[in-house]
């Protein structure tokens, strides 16, 4: 995959409704347009990357695995959110300050609630 198929990929997951809330934005719809801006901002040059999970992650979502290999696509600080090419679904994670990167725990369709968090 490249950056352009990512941002594709993101553009194509925008079609759909979002279940972002808007955080008490005055103007939902313009706050959701701007996070949508902001995240394309931030796609990178897609890479395979090893996210683990916690023991909290996989007693409580679909991750029971303590390792999952996925395609990083965007990238904010300590942020990243990767896809799963297989479930076809976004998750974010978070890289330690040694260099770790774990899984939240979630997993979905929709980019940017899980870009979010």
């Amino acid at each position: 995959m490249t950056k352009d198929e990512a941002i594709d990929l993101l553009r194509g997951s925008f079609e759909s409704p979002t279940s972002t809330p808007s955080l008490g934005a005055p103007d939902r719809a313009a706050y959701i347009k701007d996070c949508k801006i902001r995240l394309i901002e931030h796609t990178v040059e897609p890479k395979i990357v090893e996210a683990y999970t916690s023991e909290w992650v996989r007693e409580n979502t679909d991750f029971r695995d303590n390792s999952y290999f996925m395609l990083l696509i965007a990238k904010e600080e300590t942020r990243e959110l990767l896809y799963n090419e297989q479930a076809s679904e976004f998750s974010l994670a978070i890289r330690s300050e040694k260099g770790k990167l774990y899984l939240i725990g979630y997993s979905s369709s929709d980019a940017l609630v899980e870009w979010l968090g």
